[in-house]
């Protein structure tokens, strides 16, 4: 085993347990290609419209509460136009 994966299972295992969740995170998403294209990309530093800000909270309380954000009949909808779009 190499230093640098040697010294990473060290600090893993010394993590405490409220930072297992975001690291674990971490770790998958540097294995994702799609999520790390995602993390490289540069901020989006436009301020939100009212609309928009509206719509983020309305998530936000929908996923505290556990509810989902979109039916399986709006997610299909959404990827047929989405596919519609590409395809135009």
């Amino acid at each position: 085993m190499n230093t640098a994966s040697a010294q990473l299972r060290q600090l893993l295992t010394r993590l405490p347990d409220e930072s297992v969740a975001p690291v674990t995170t971490y770790v998958r998403g540097a294995r994702d290609p799609m999520l790390a294209v995602l993390g490289a990309a540069p901020y989006d530093d436009e301020p939100l419209s009212d609309e928009e800000r509206r719509q983020v909270e309305a998530s936000e309380r929908a996923i505290a509460a556990g509810e989902p954000l979109m039916t399986t009949e709006e997610v299909e909808a959404w990827l047929d136009a989405e596919r519609d779009t590409a395809e135009a």
